[in-house]
C-alpha cells in the first residue's frame, strides 16, 4: 500500500481520519500510532504531539464521527422540519450517512462507540445521534393516536429497524442490488402502523 505523504495542513485530522481507516484494515488489535505516521508519510513521532497514545487517538476518532454524523442529522431535520415524512427522511439520512463510510460504522460496532440505555428512554442518553433520532420519533408519534406505554417500544422498533438495516448495509458480505435508502423507507411504512392522526 503506497503512503499518503503529508506536508502541510491539518495533521490532526488526517491522523483521525487515516485512523480509521488503518483500523477498518488492520483491525484493532494490530493498529498502532507508528503504523499511523507511516501511513500519513511522517515520522513516528508526529502523532504523539497530538494524541498521547493510541487510546487518546479512539477517543478523537469516536468524538470526530459521532460530531459529524449529529450535525448530519440535524441537517436533515432542518431540511424535512415541515415535511410529513421527516421521520423517515431522517431515517434514510442515518442511513446514507454510513452508506457513504462504511468504514465509520464498522469502527463504531467494534470500539463499542455507541453507548445507550434503553432502559431511560424517557431521558437524555450520552450518545448525540441516538437522542436527536429518539427525540424525532417522540415528537411524531405524539401527533398520533397510539397509547403513551406504546411509544417507546415504537422508538425502540424504529431505531432497530434503521440500525439494523444500516449494519447489514455496510456489512462486506451482505449484498443488495436495489436503492438500500429505497428499502428502509418502505420496511418502516409498512411495519410502524402508528395509528389515526390526532386532530
Amino acid at each position: 500500500m503506497k503512503n499518503k505523504p503529508y506536508h502541510h495542513g491539518n495533521l490532526e485530522k488526517l491522523l483521525i481520519e487515516e485512523g480509521i481507516t488503518l483500523i477498518d484494515t488492520e483491525g484493532f488489535q494490530n493498529f498502532s500510532l507508528r503504523k499511523l505516521a507511516v501511513r500519513c508519510g511522517v515520522s513516528h513521532a508526529a502523532p504523539y504531539n497530538h494524541f498521547p497514545d493510541k487510546e487518546a487517538l479512539l477517543q478523537a476518532i469516536q468524538t470526530y464521527i459521532e460530531d459529524q454524523f449529529s450535525a448530519d442529522l440535524g441537517d436533515c431535520l432542518k431540511t424535512h422540519q415541515e415535511d410529513e415524512d421527516r421521520t423517515i427522511f431522517l431515517a434514510q439520512a442515518y442511513l446514507n450517512f454510513f452508506l457513504e463510510r462504511p468504514h465509520y460504522f464498522r469502527f463504531f460496532m467494534f470500539n463499542s462507540g455507541i453507548q445507550v440505555d434503553l432502559s431511560r428512554l424517557n431521558s437524555a442518553n450520552g450518545y448525540r445521534p441516538f437522542e436527536i433520532f429518539k427525540n424525532a420519533v417522540k415528537e411524531e408519534l405524539s401527533h398520533y393516536t397510539i397509547p403513551k406505554s406504546l411509544r417507546n417500544q415504537t422508538i425502540l422498533a424504529m431505531w432497530a429497524m434503521v440500525h439494523g438495516i444500516t449494519g447489514m448495509a455496510t456489512m462486506n458480505g451482505v449484498h443488495y442490488k436495489g436503492d438500500w435508502s429505497r428499502l428502509l423507507a418502505s420496511i418502516l411504512k409498512q411495519n410502524m402502523k402508528l395509528g389515526e392522526k390526532s386532530l
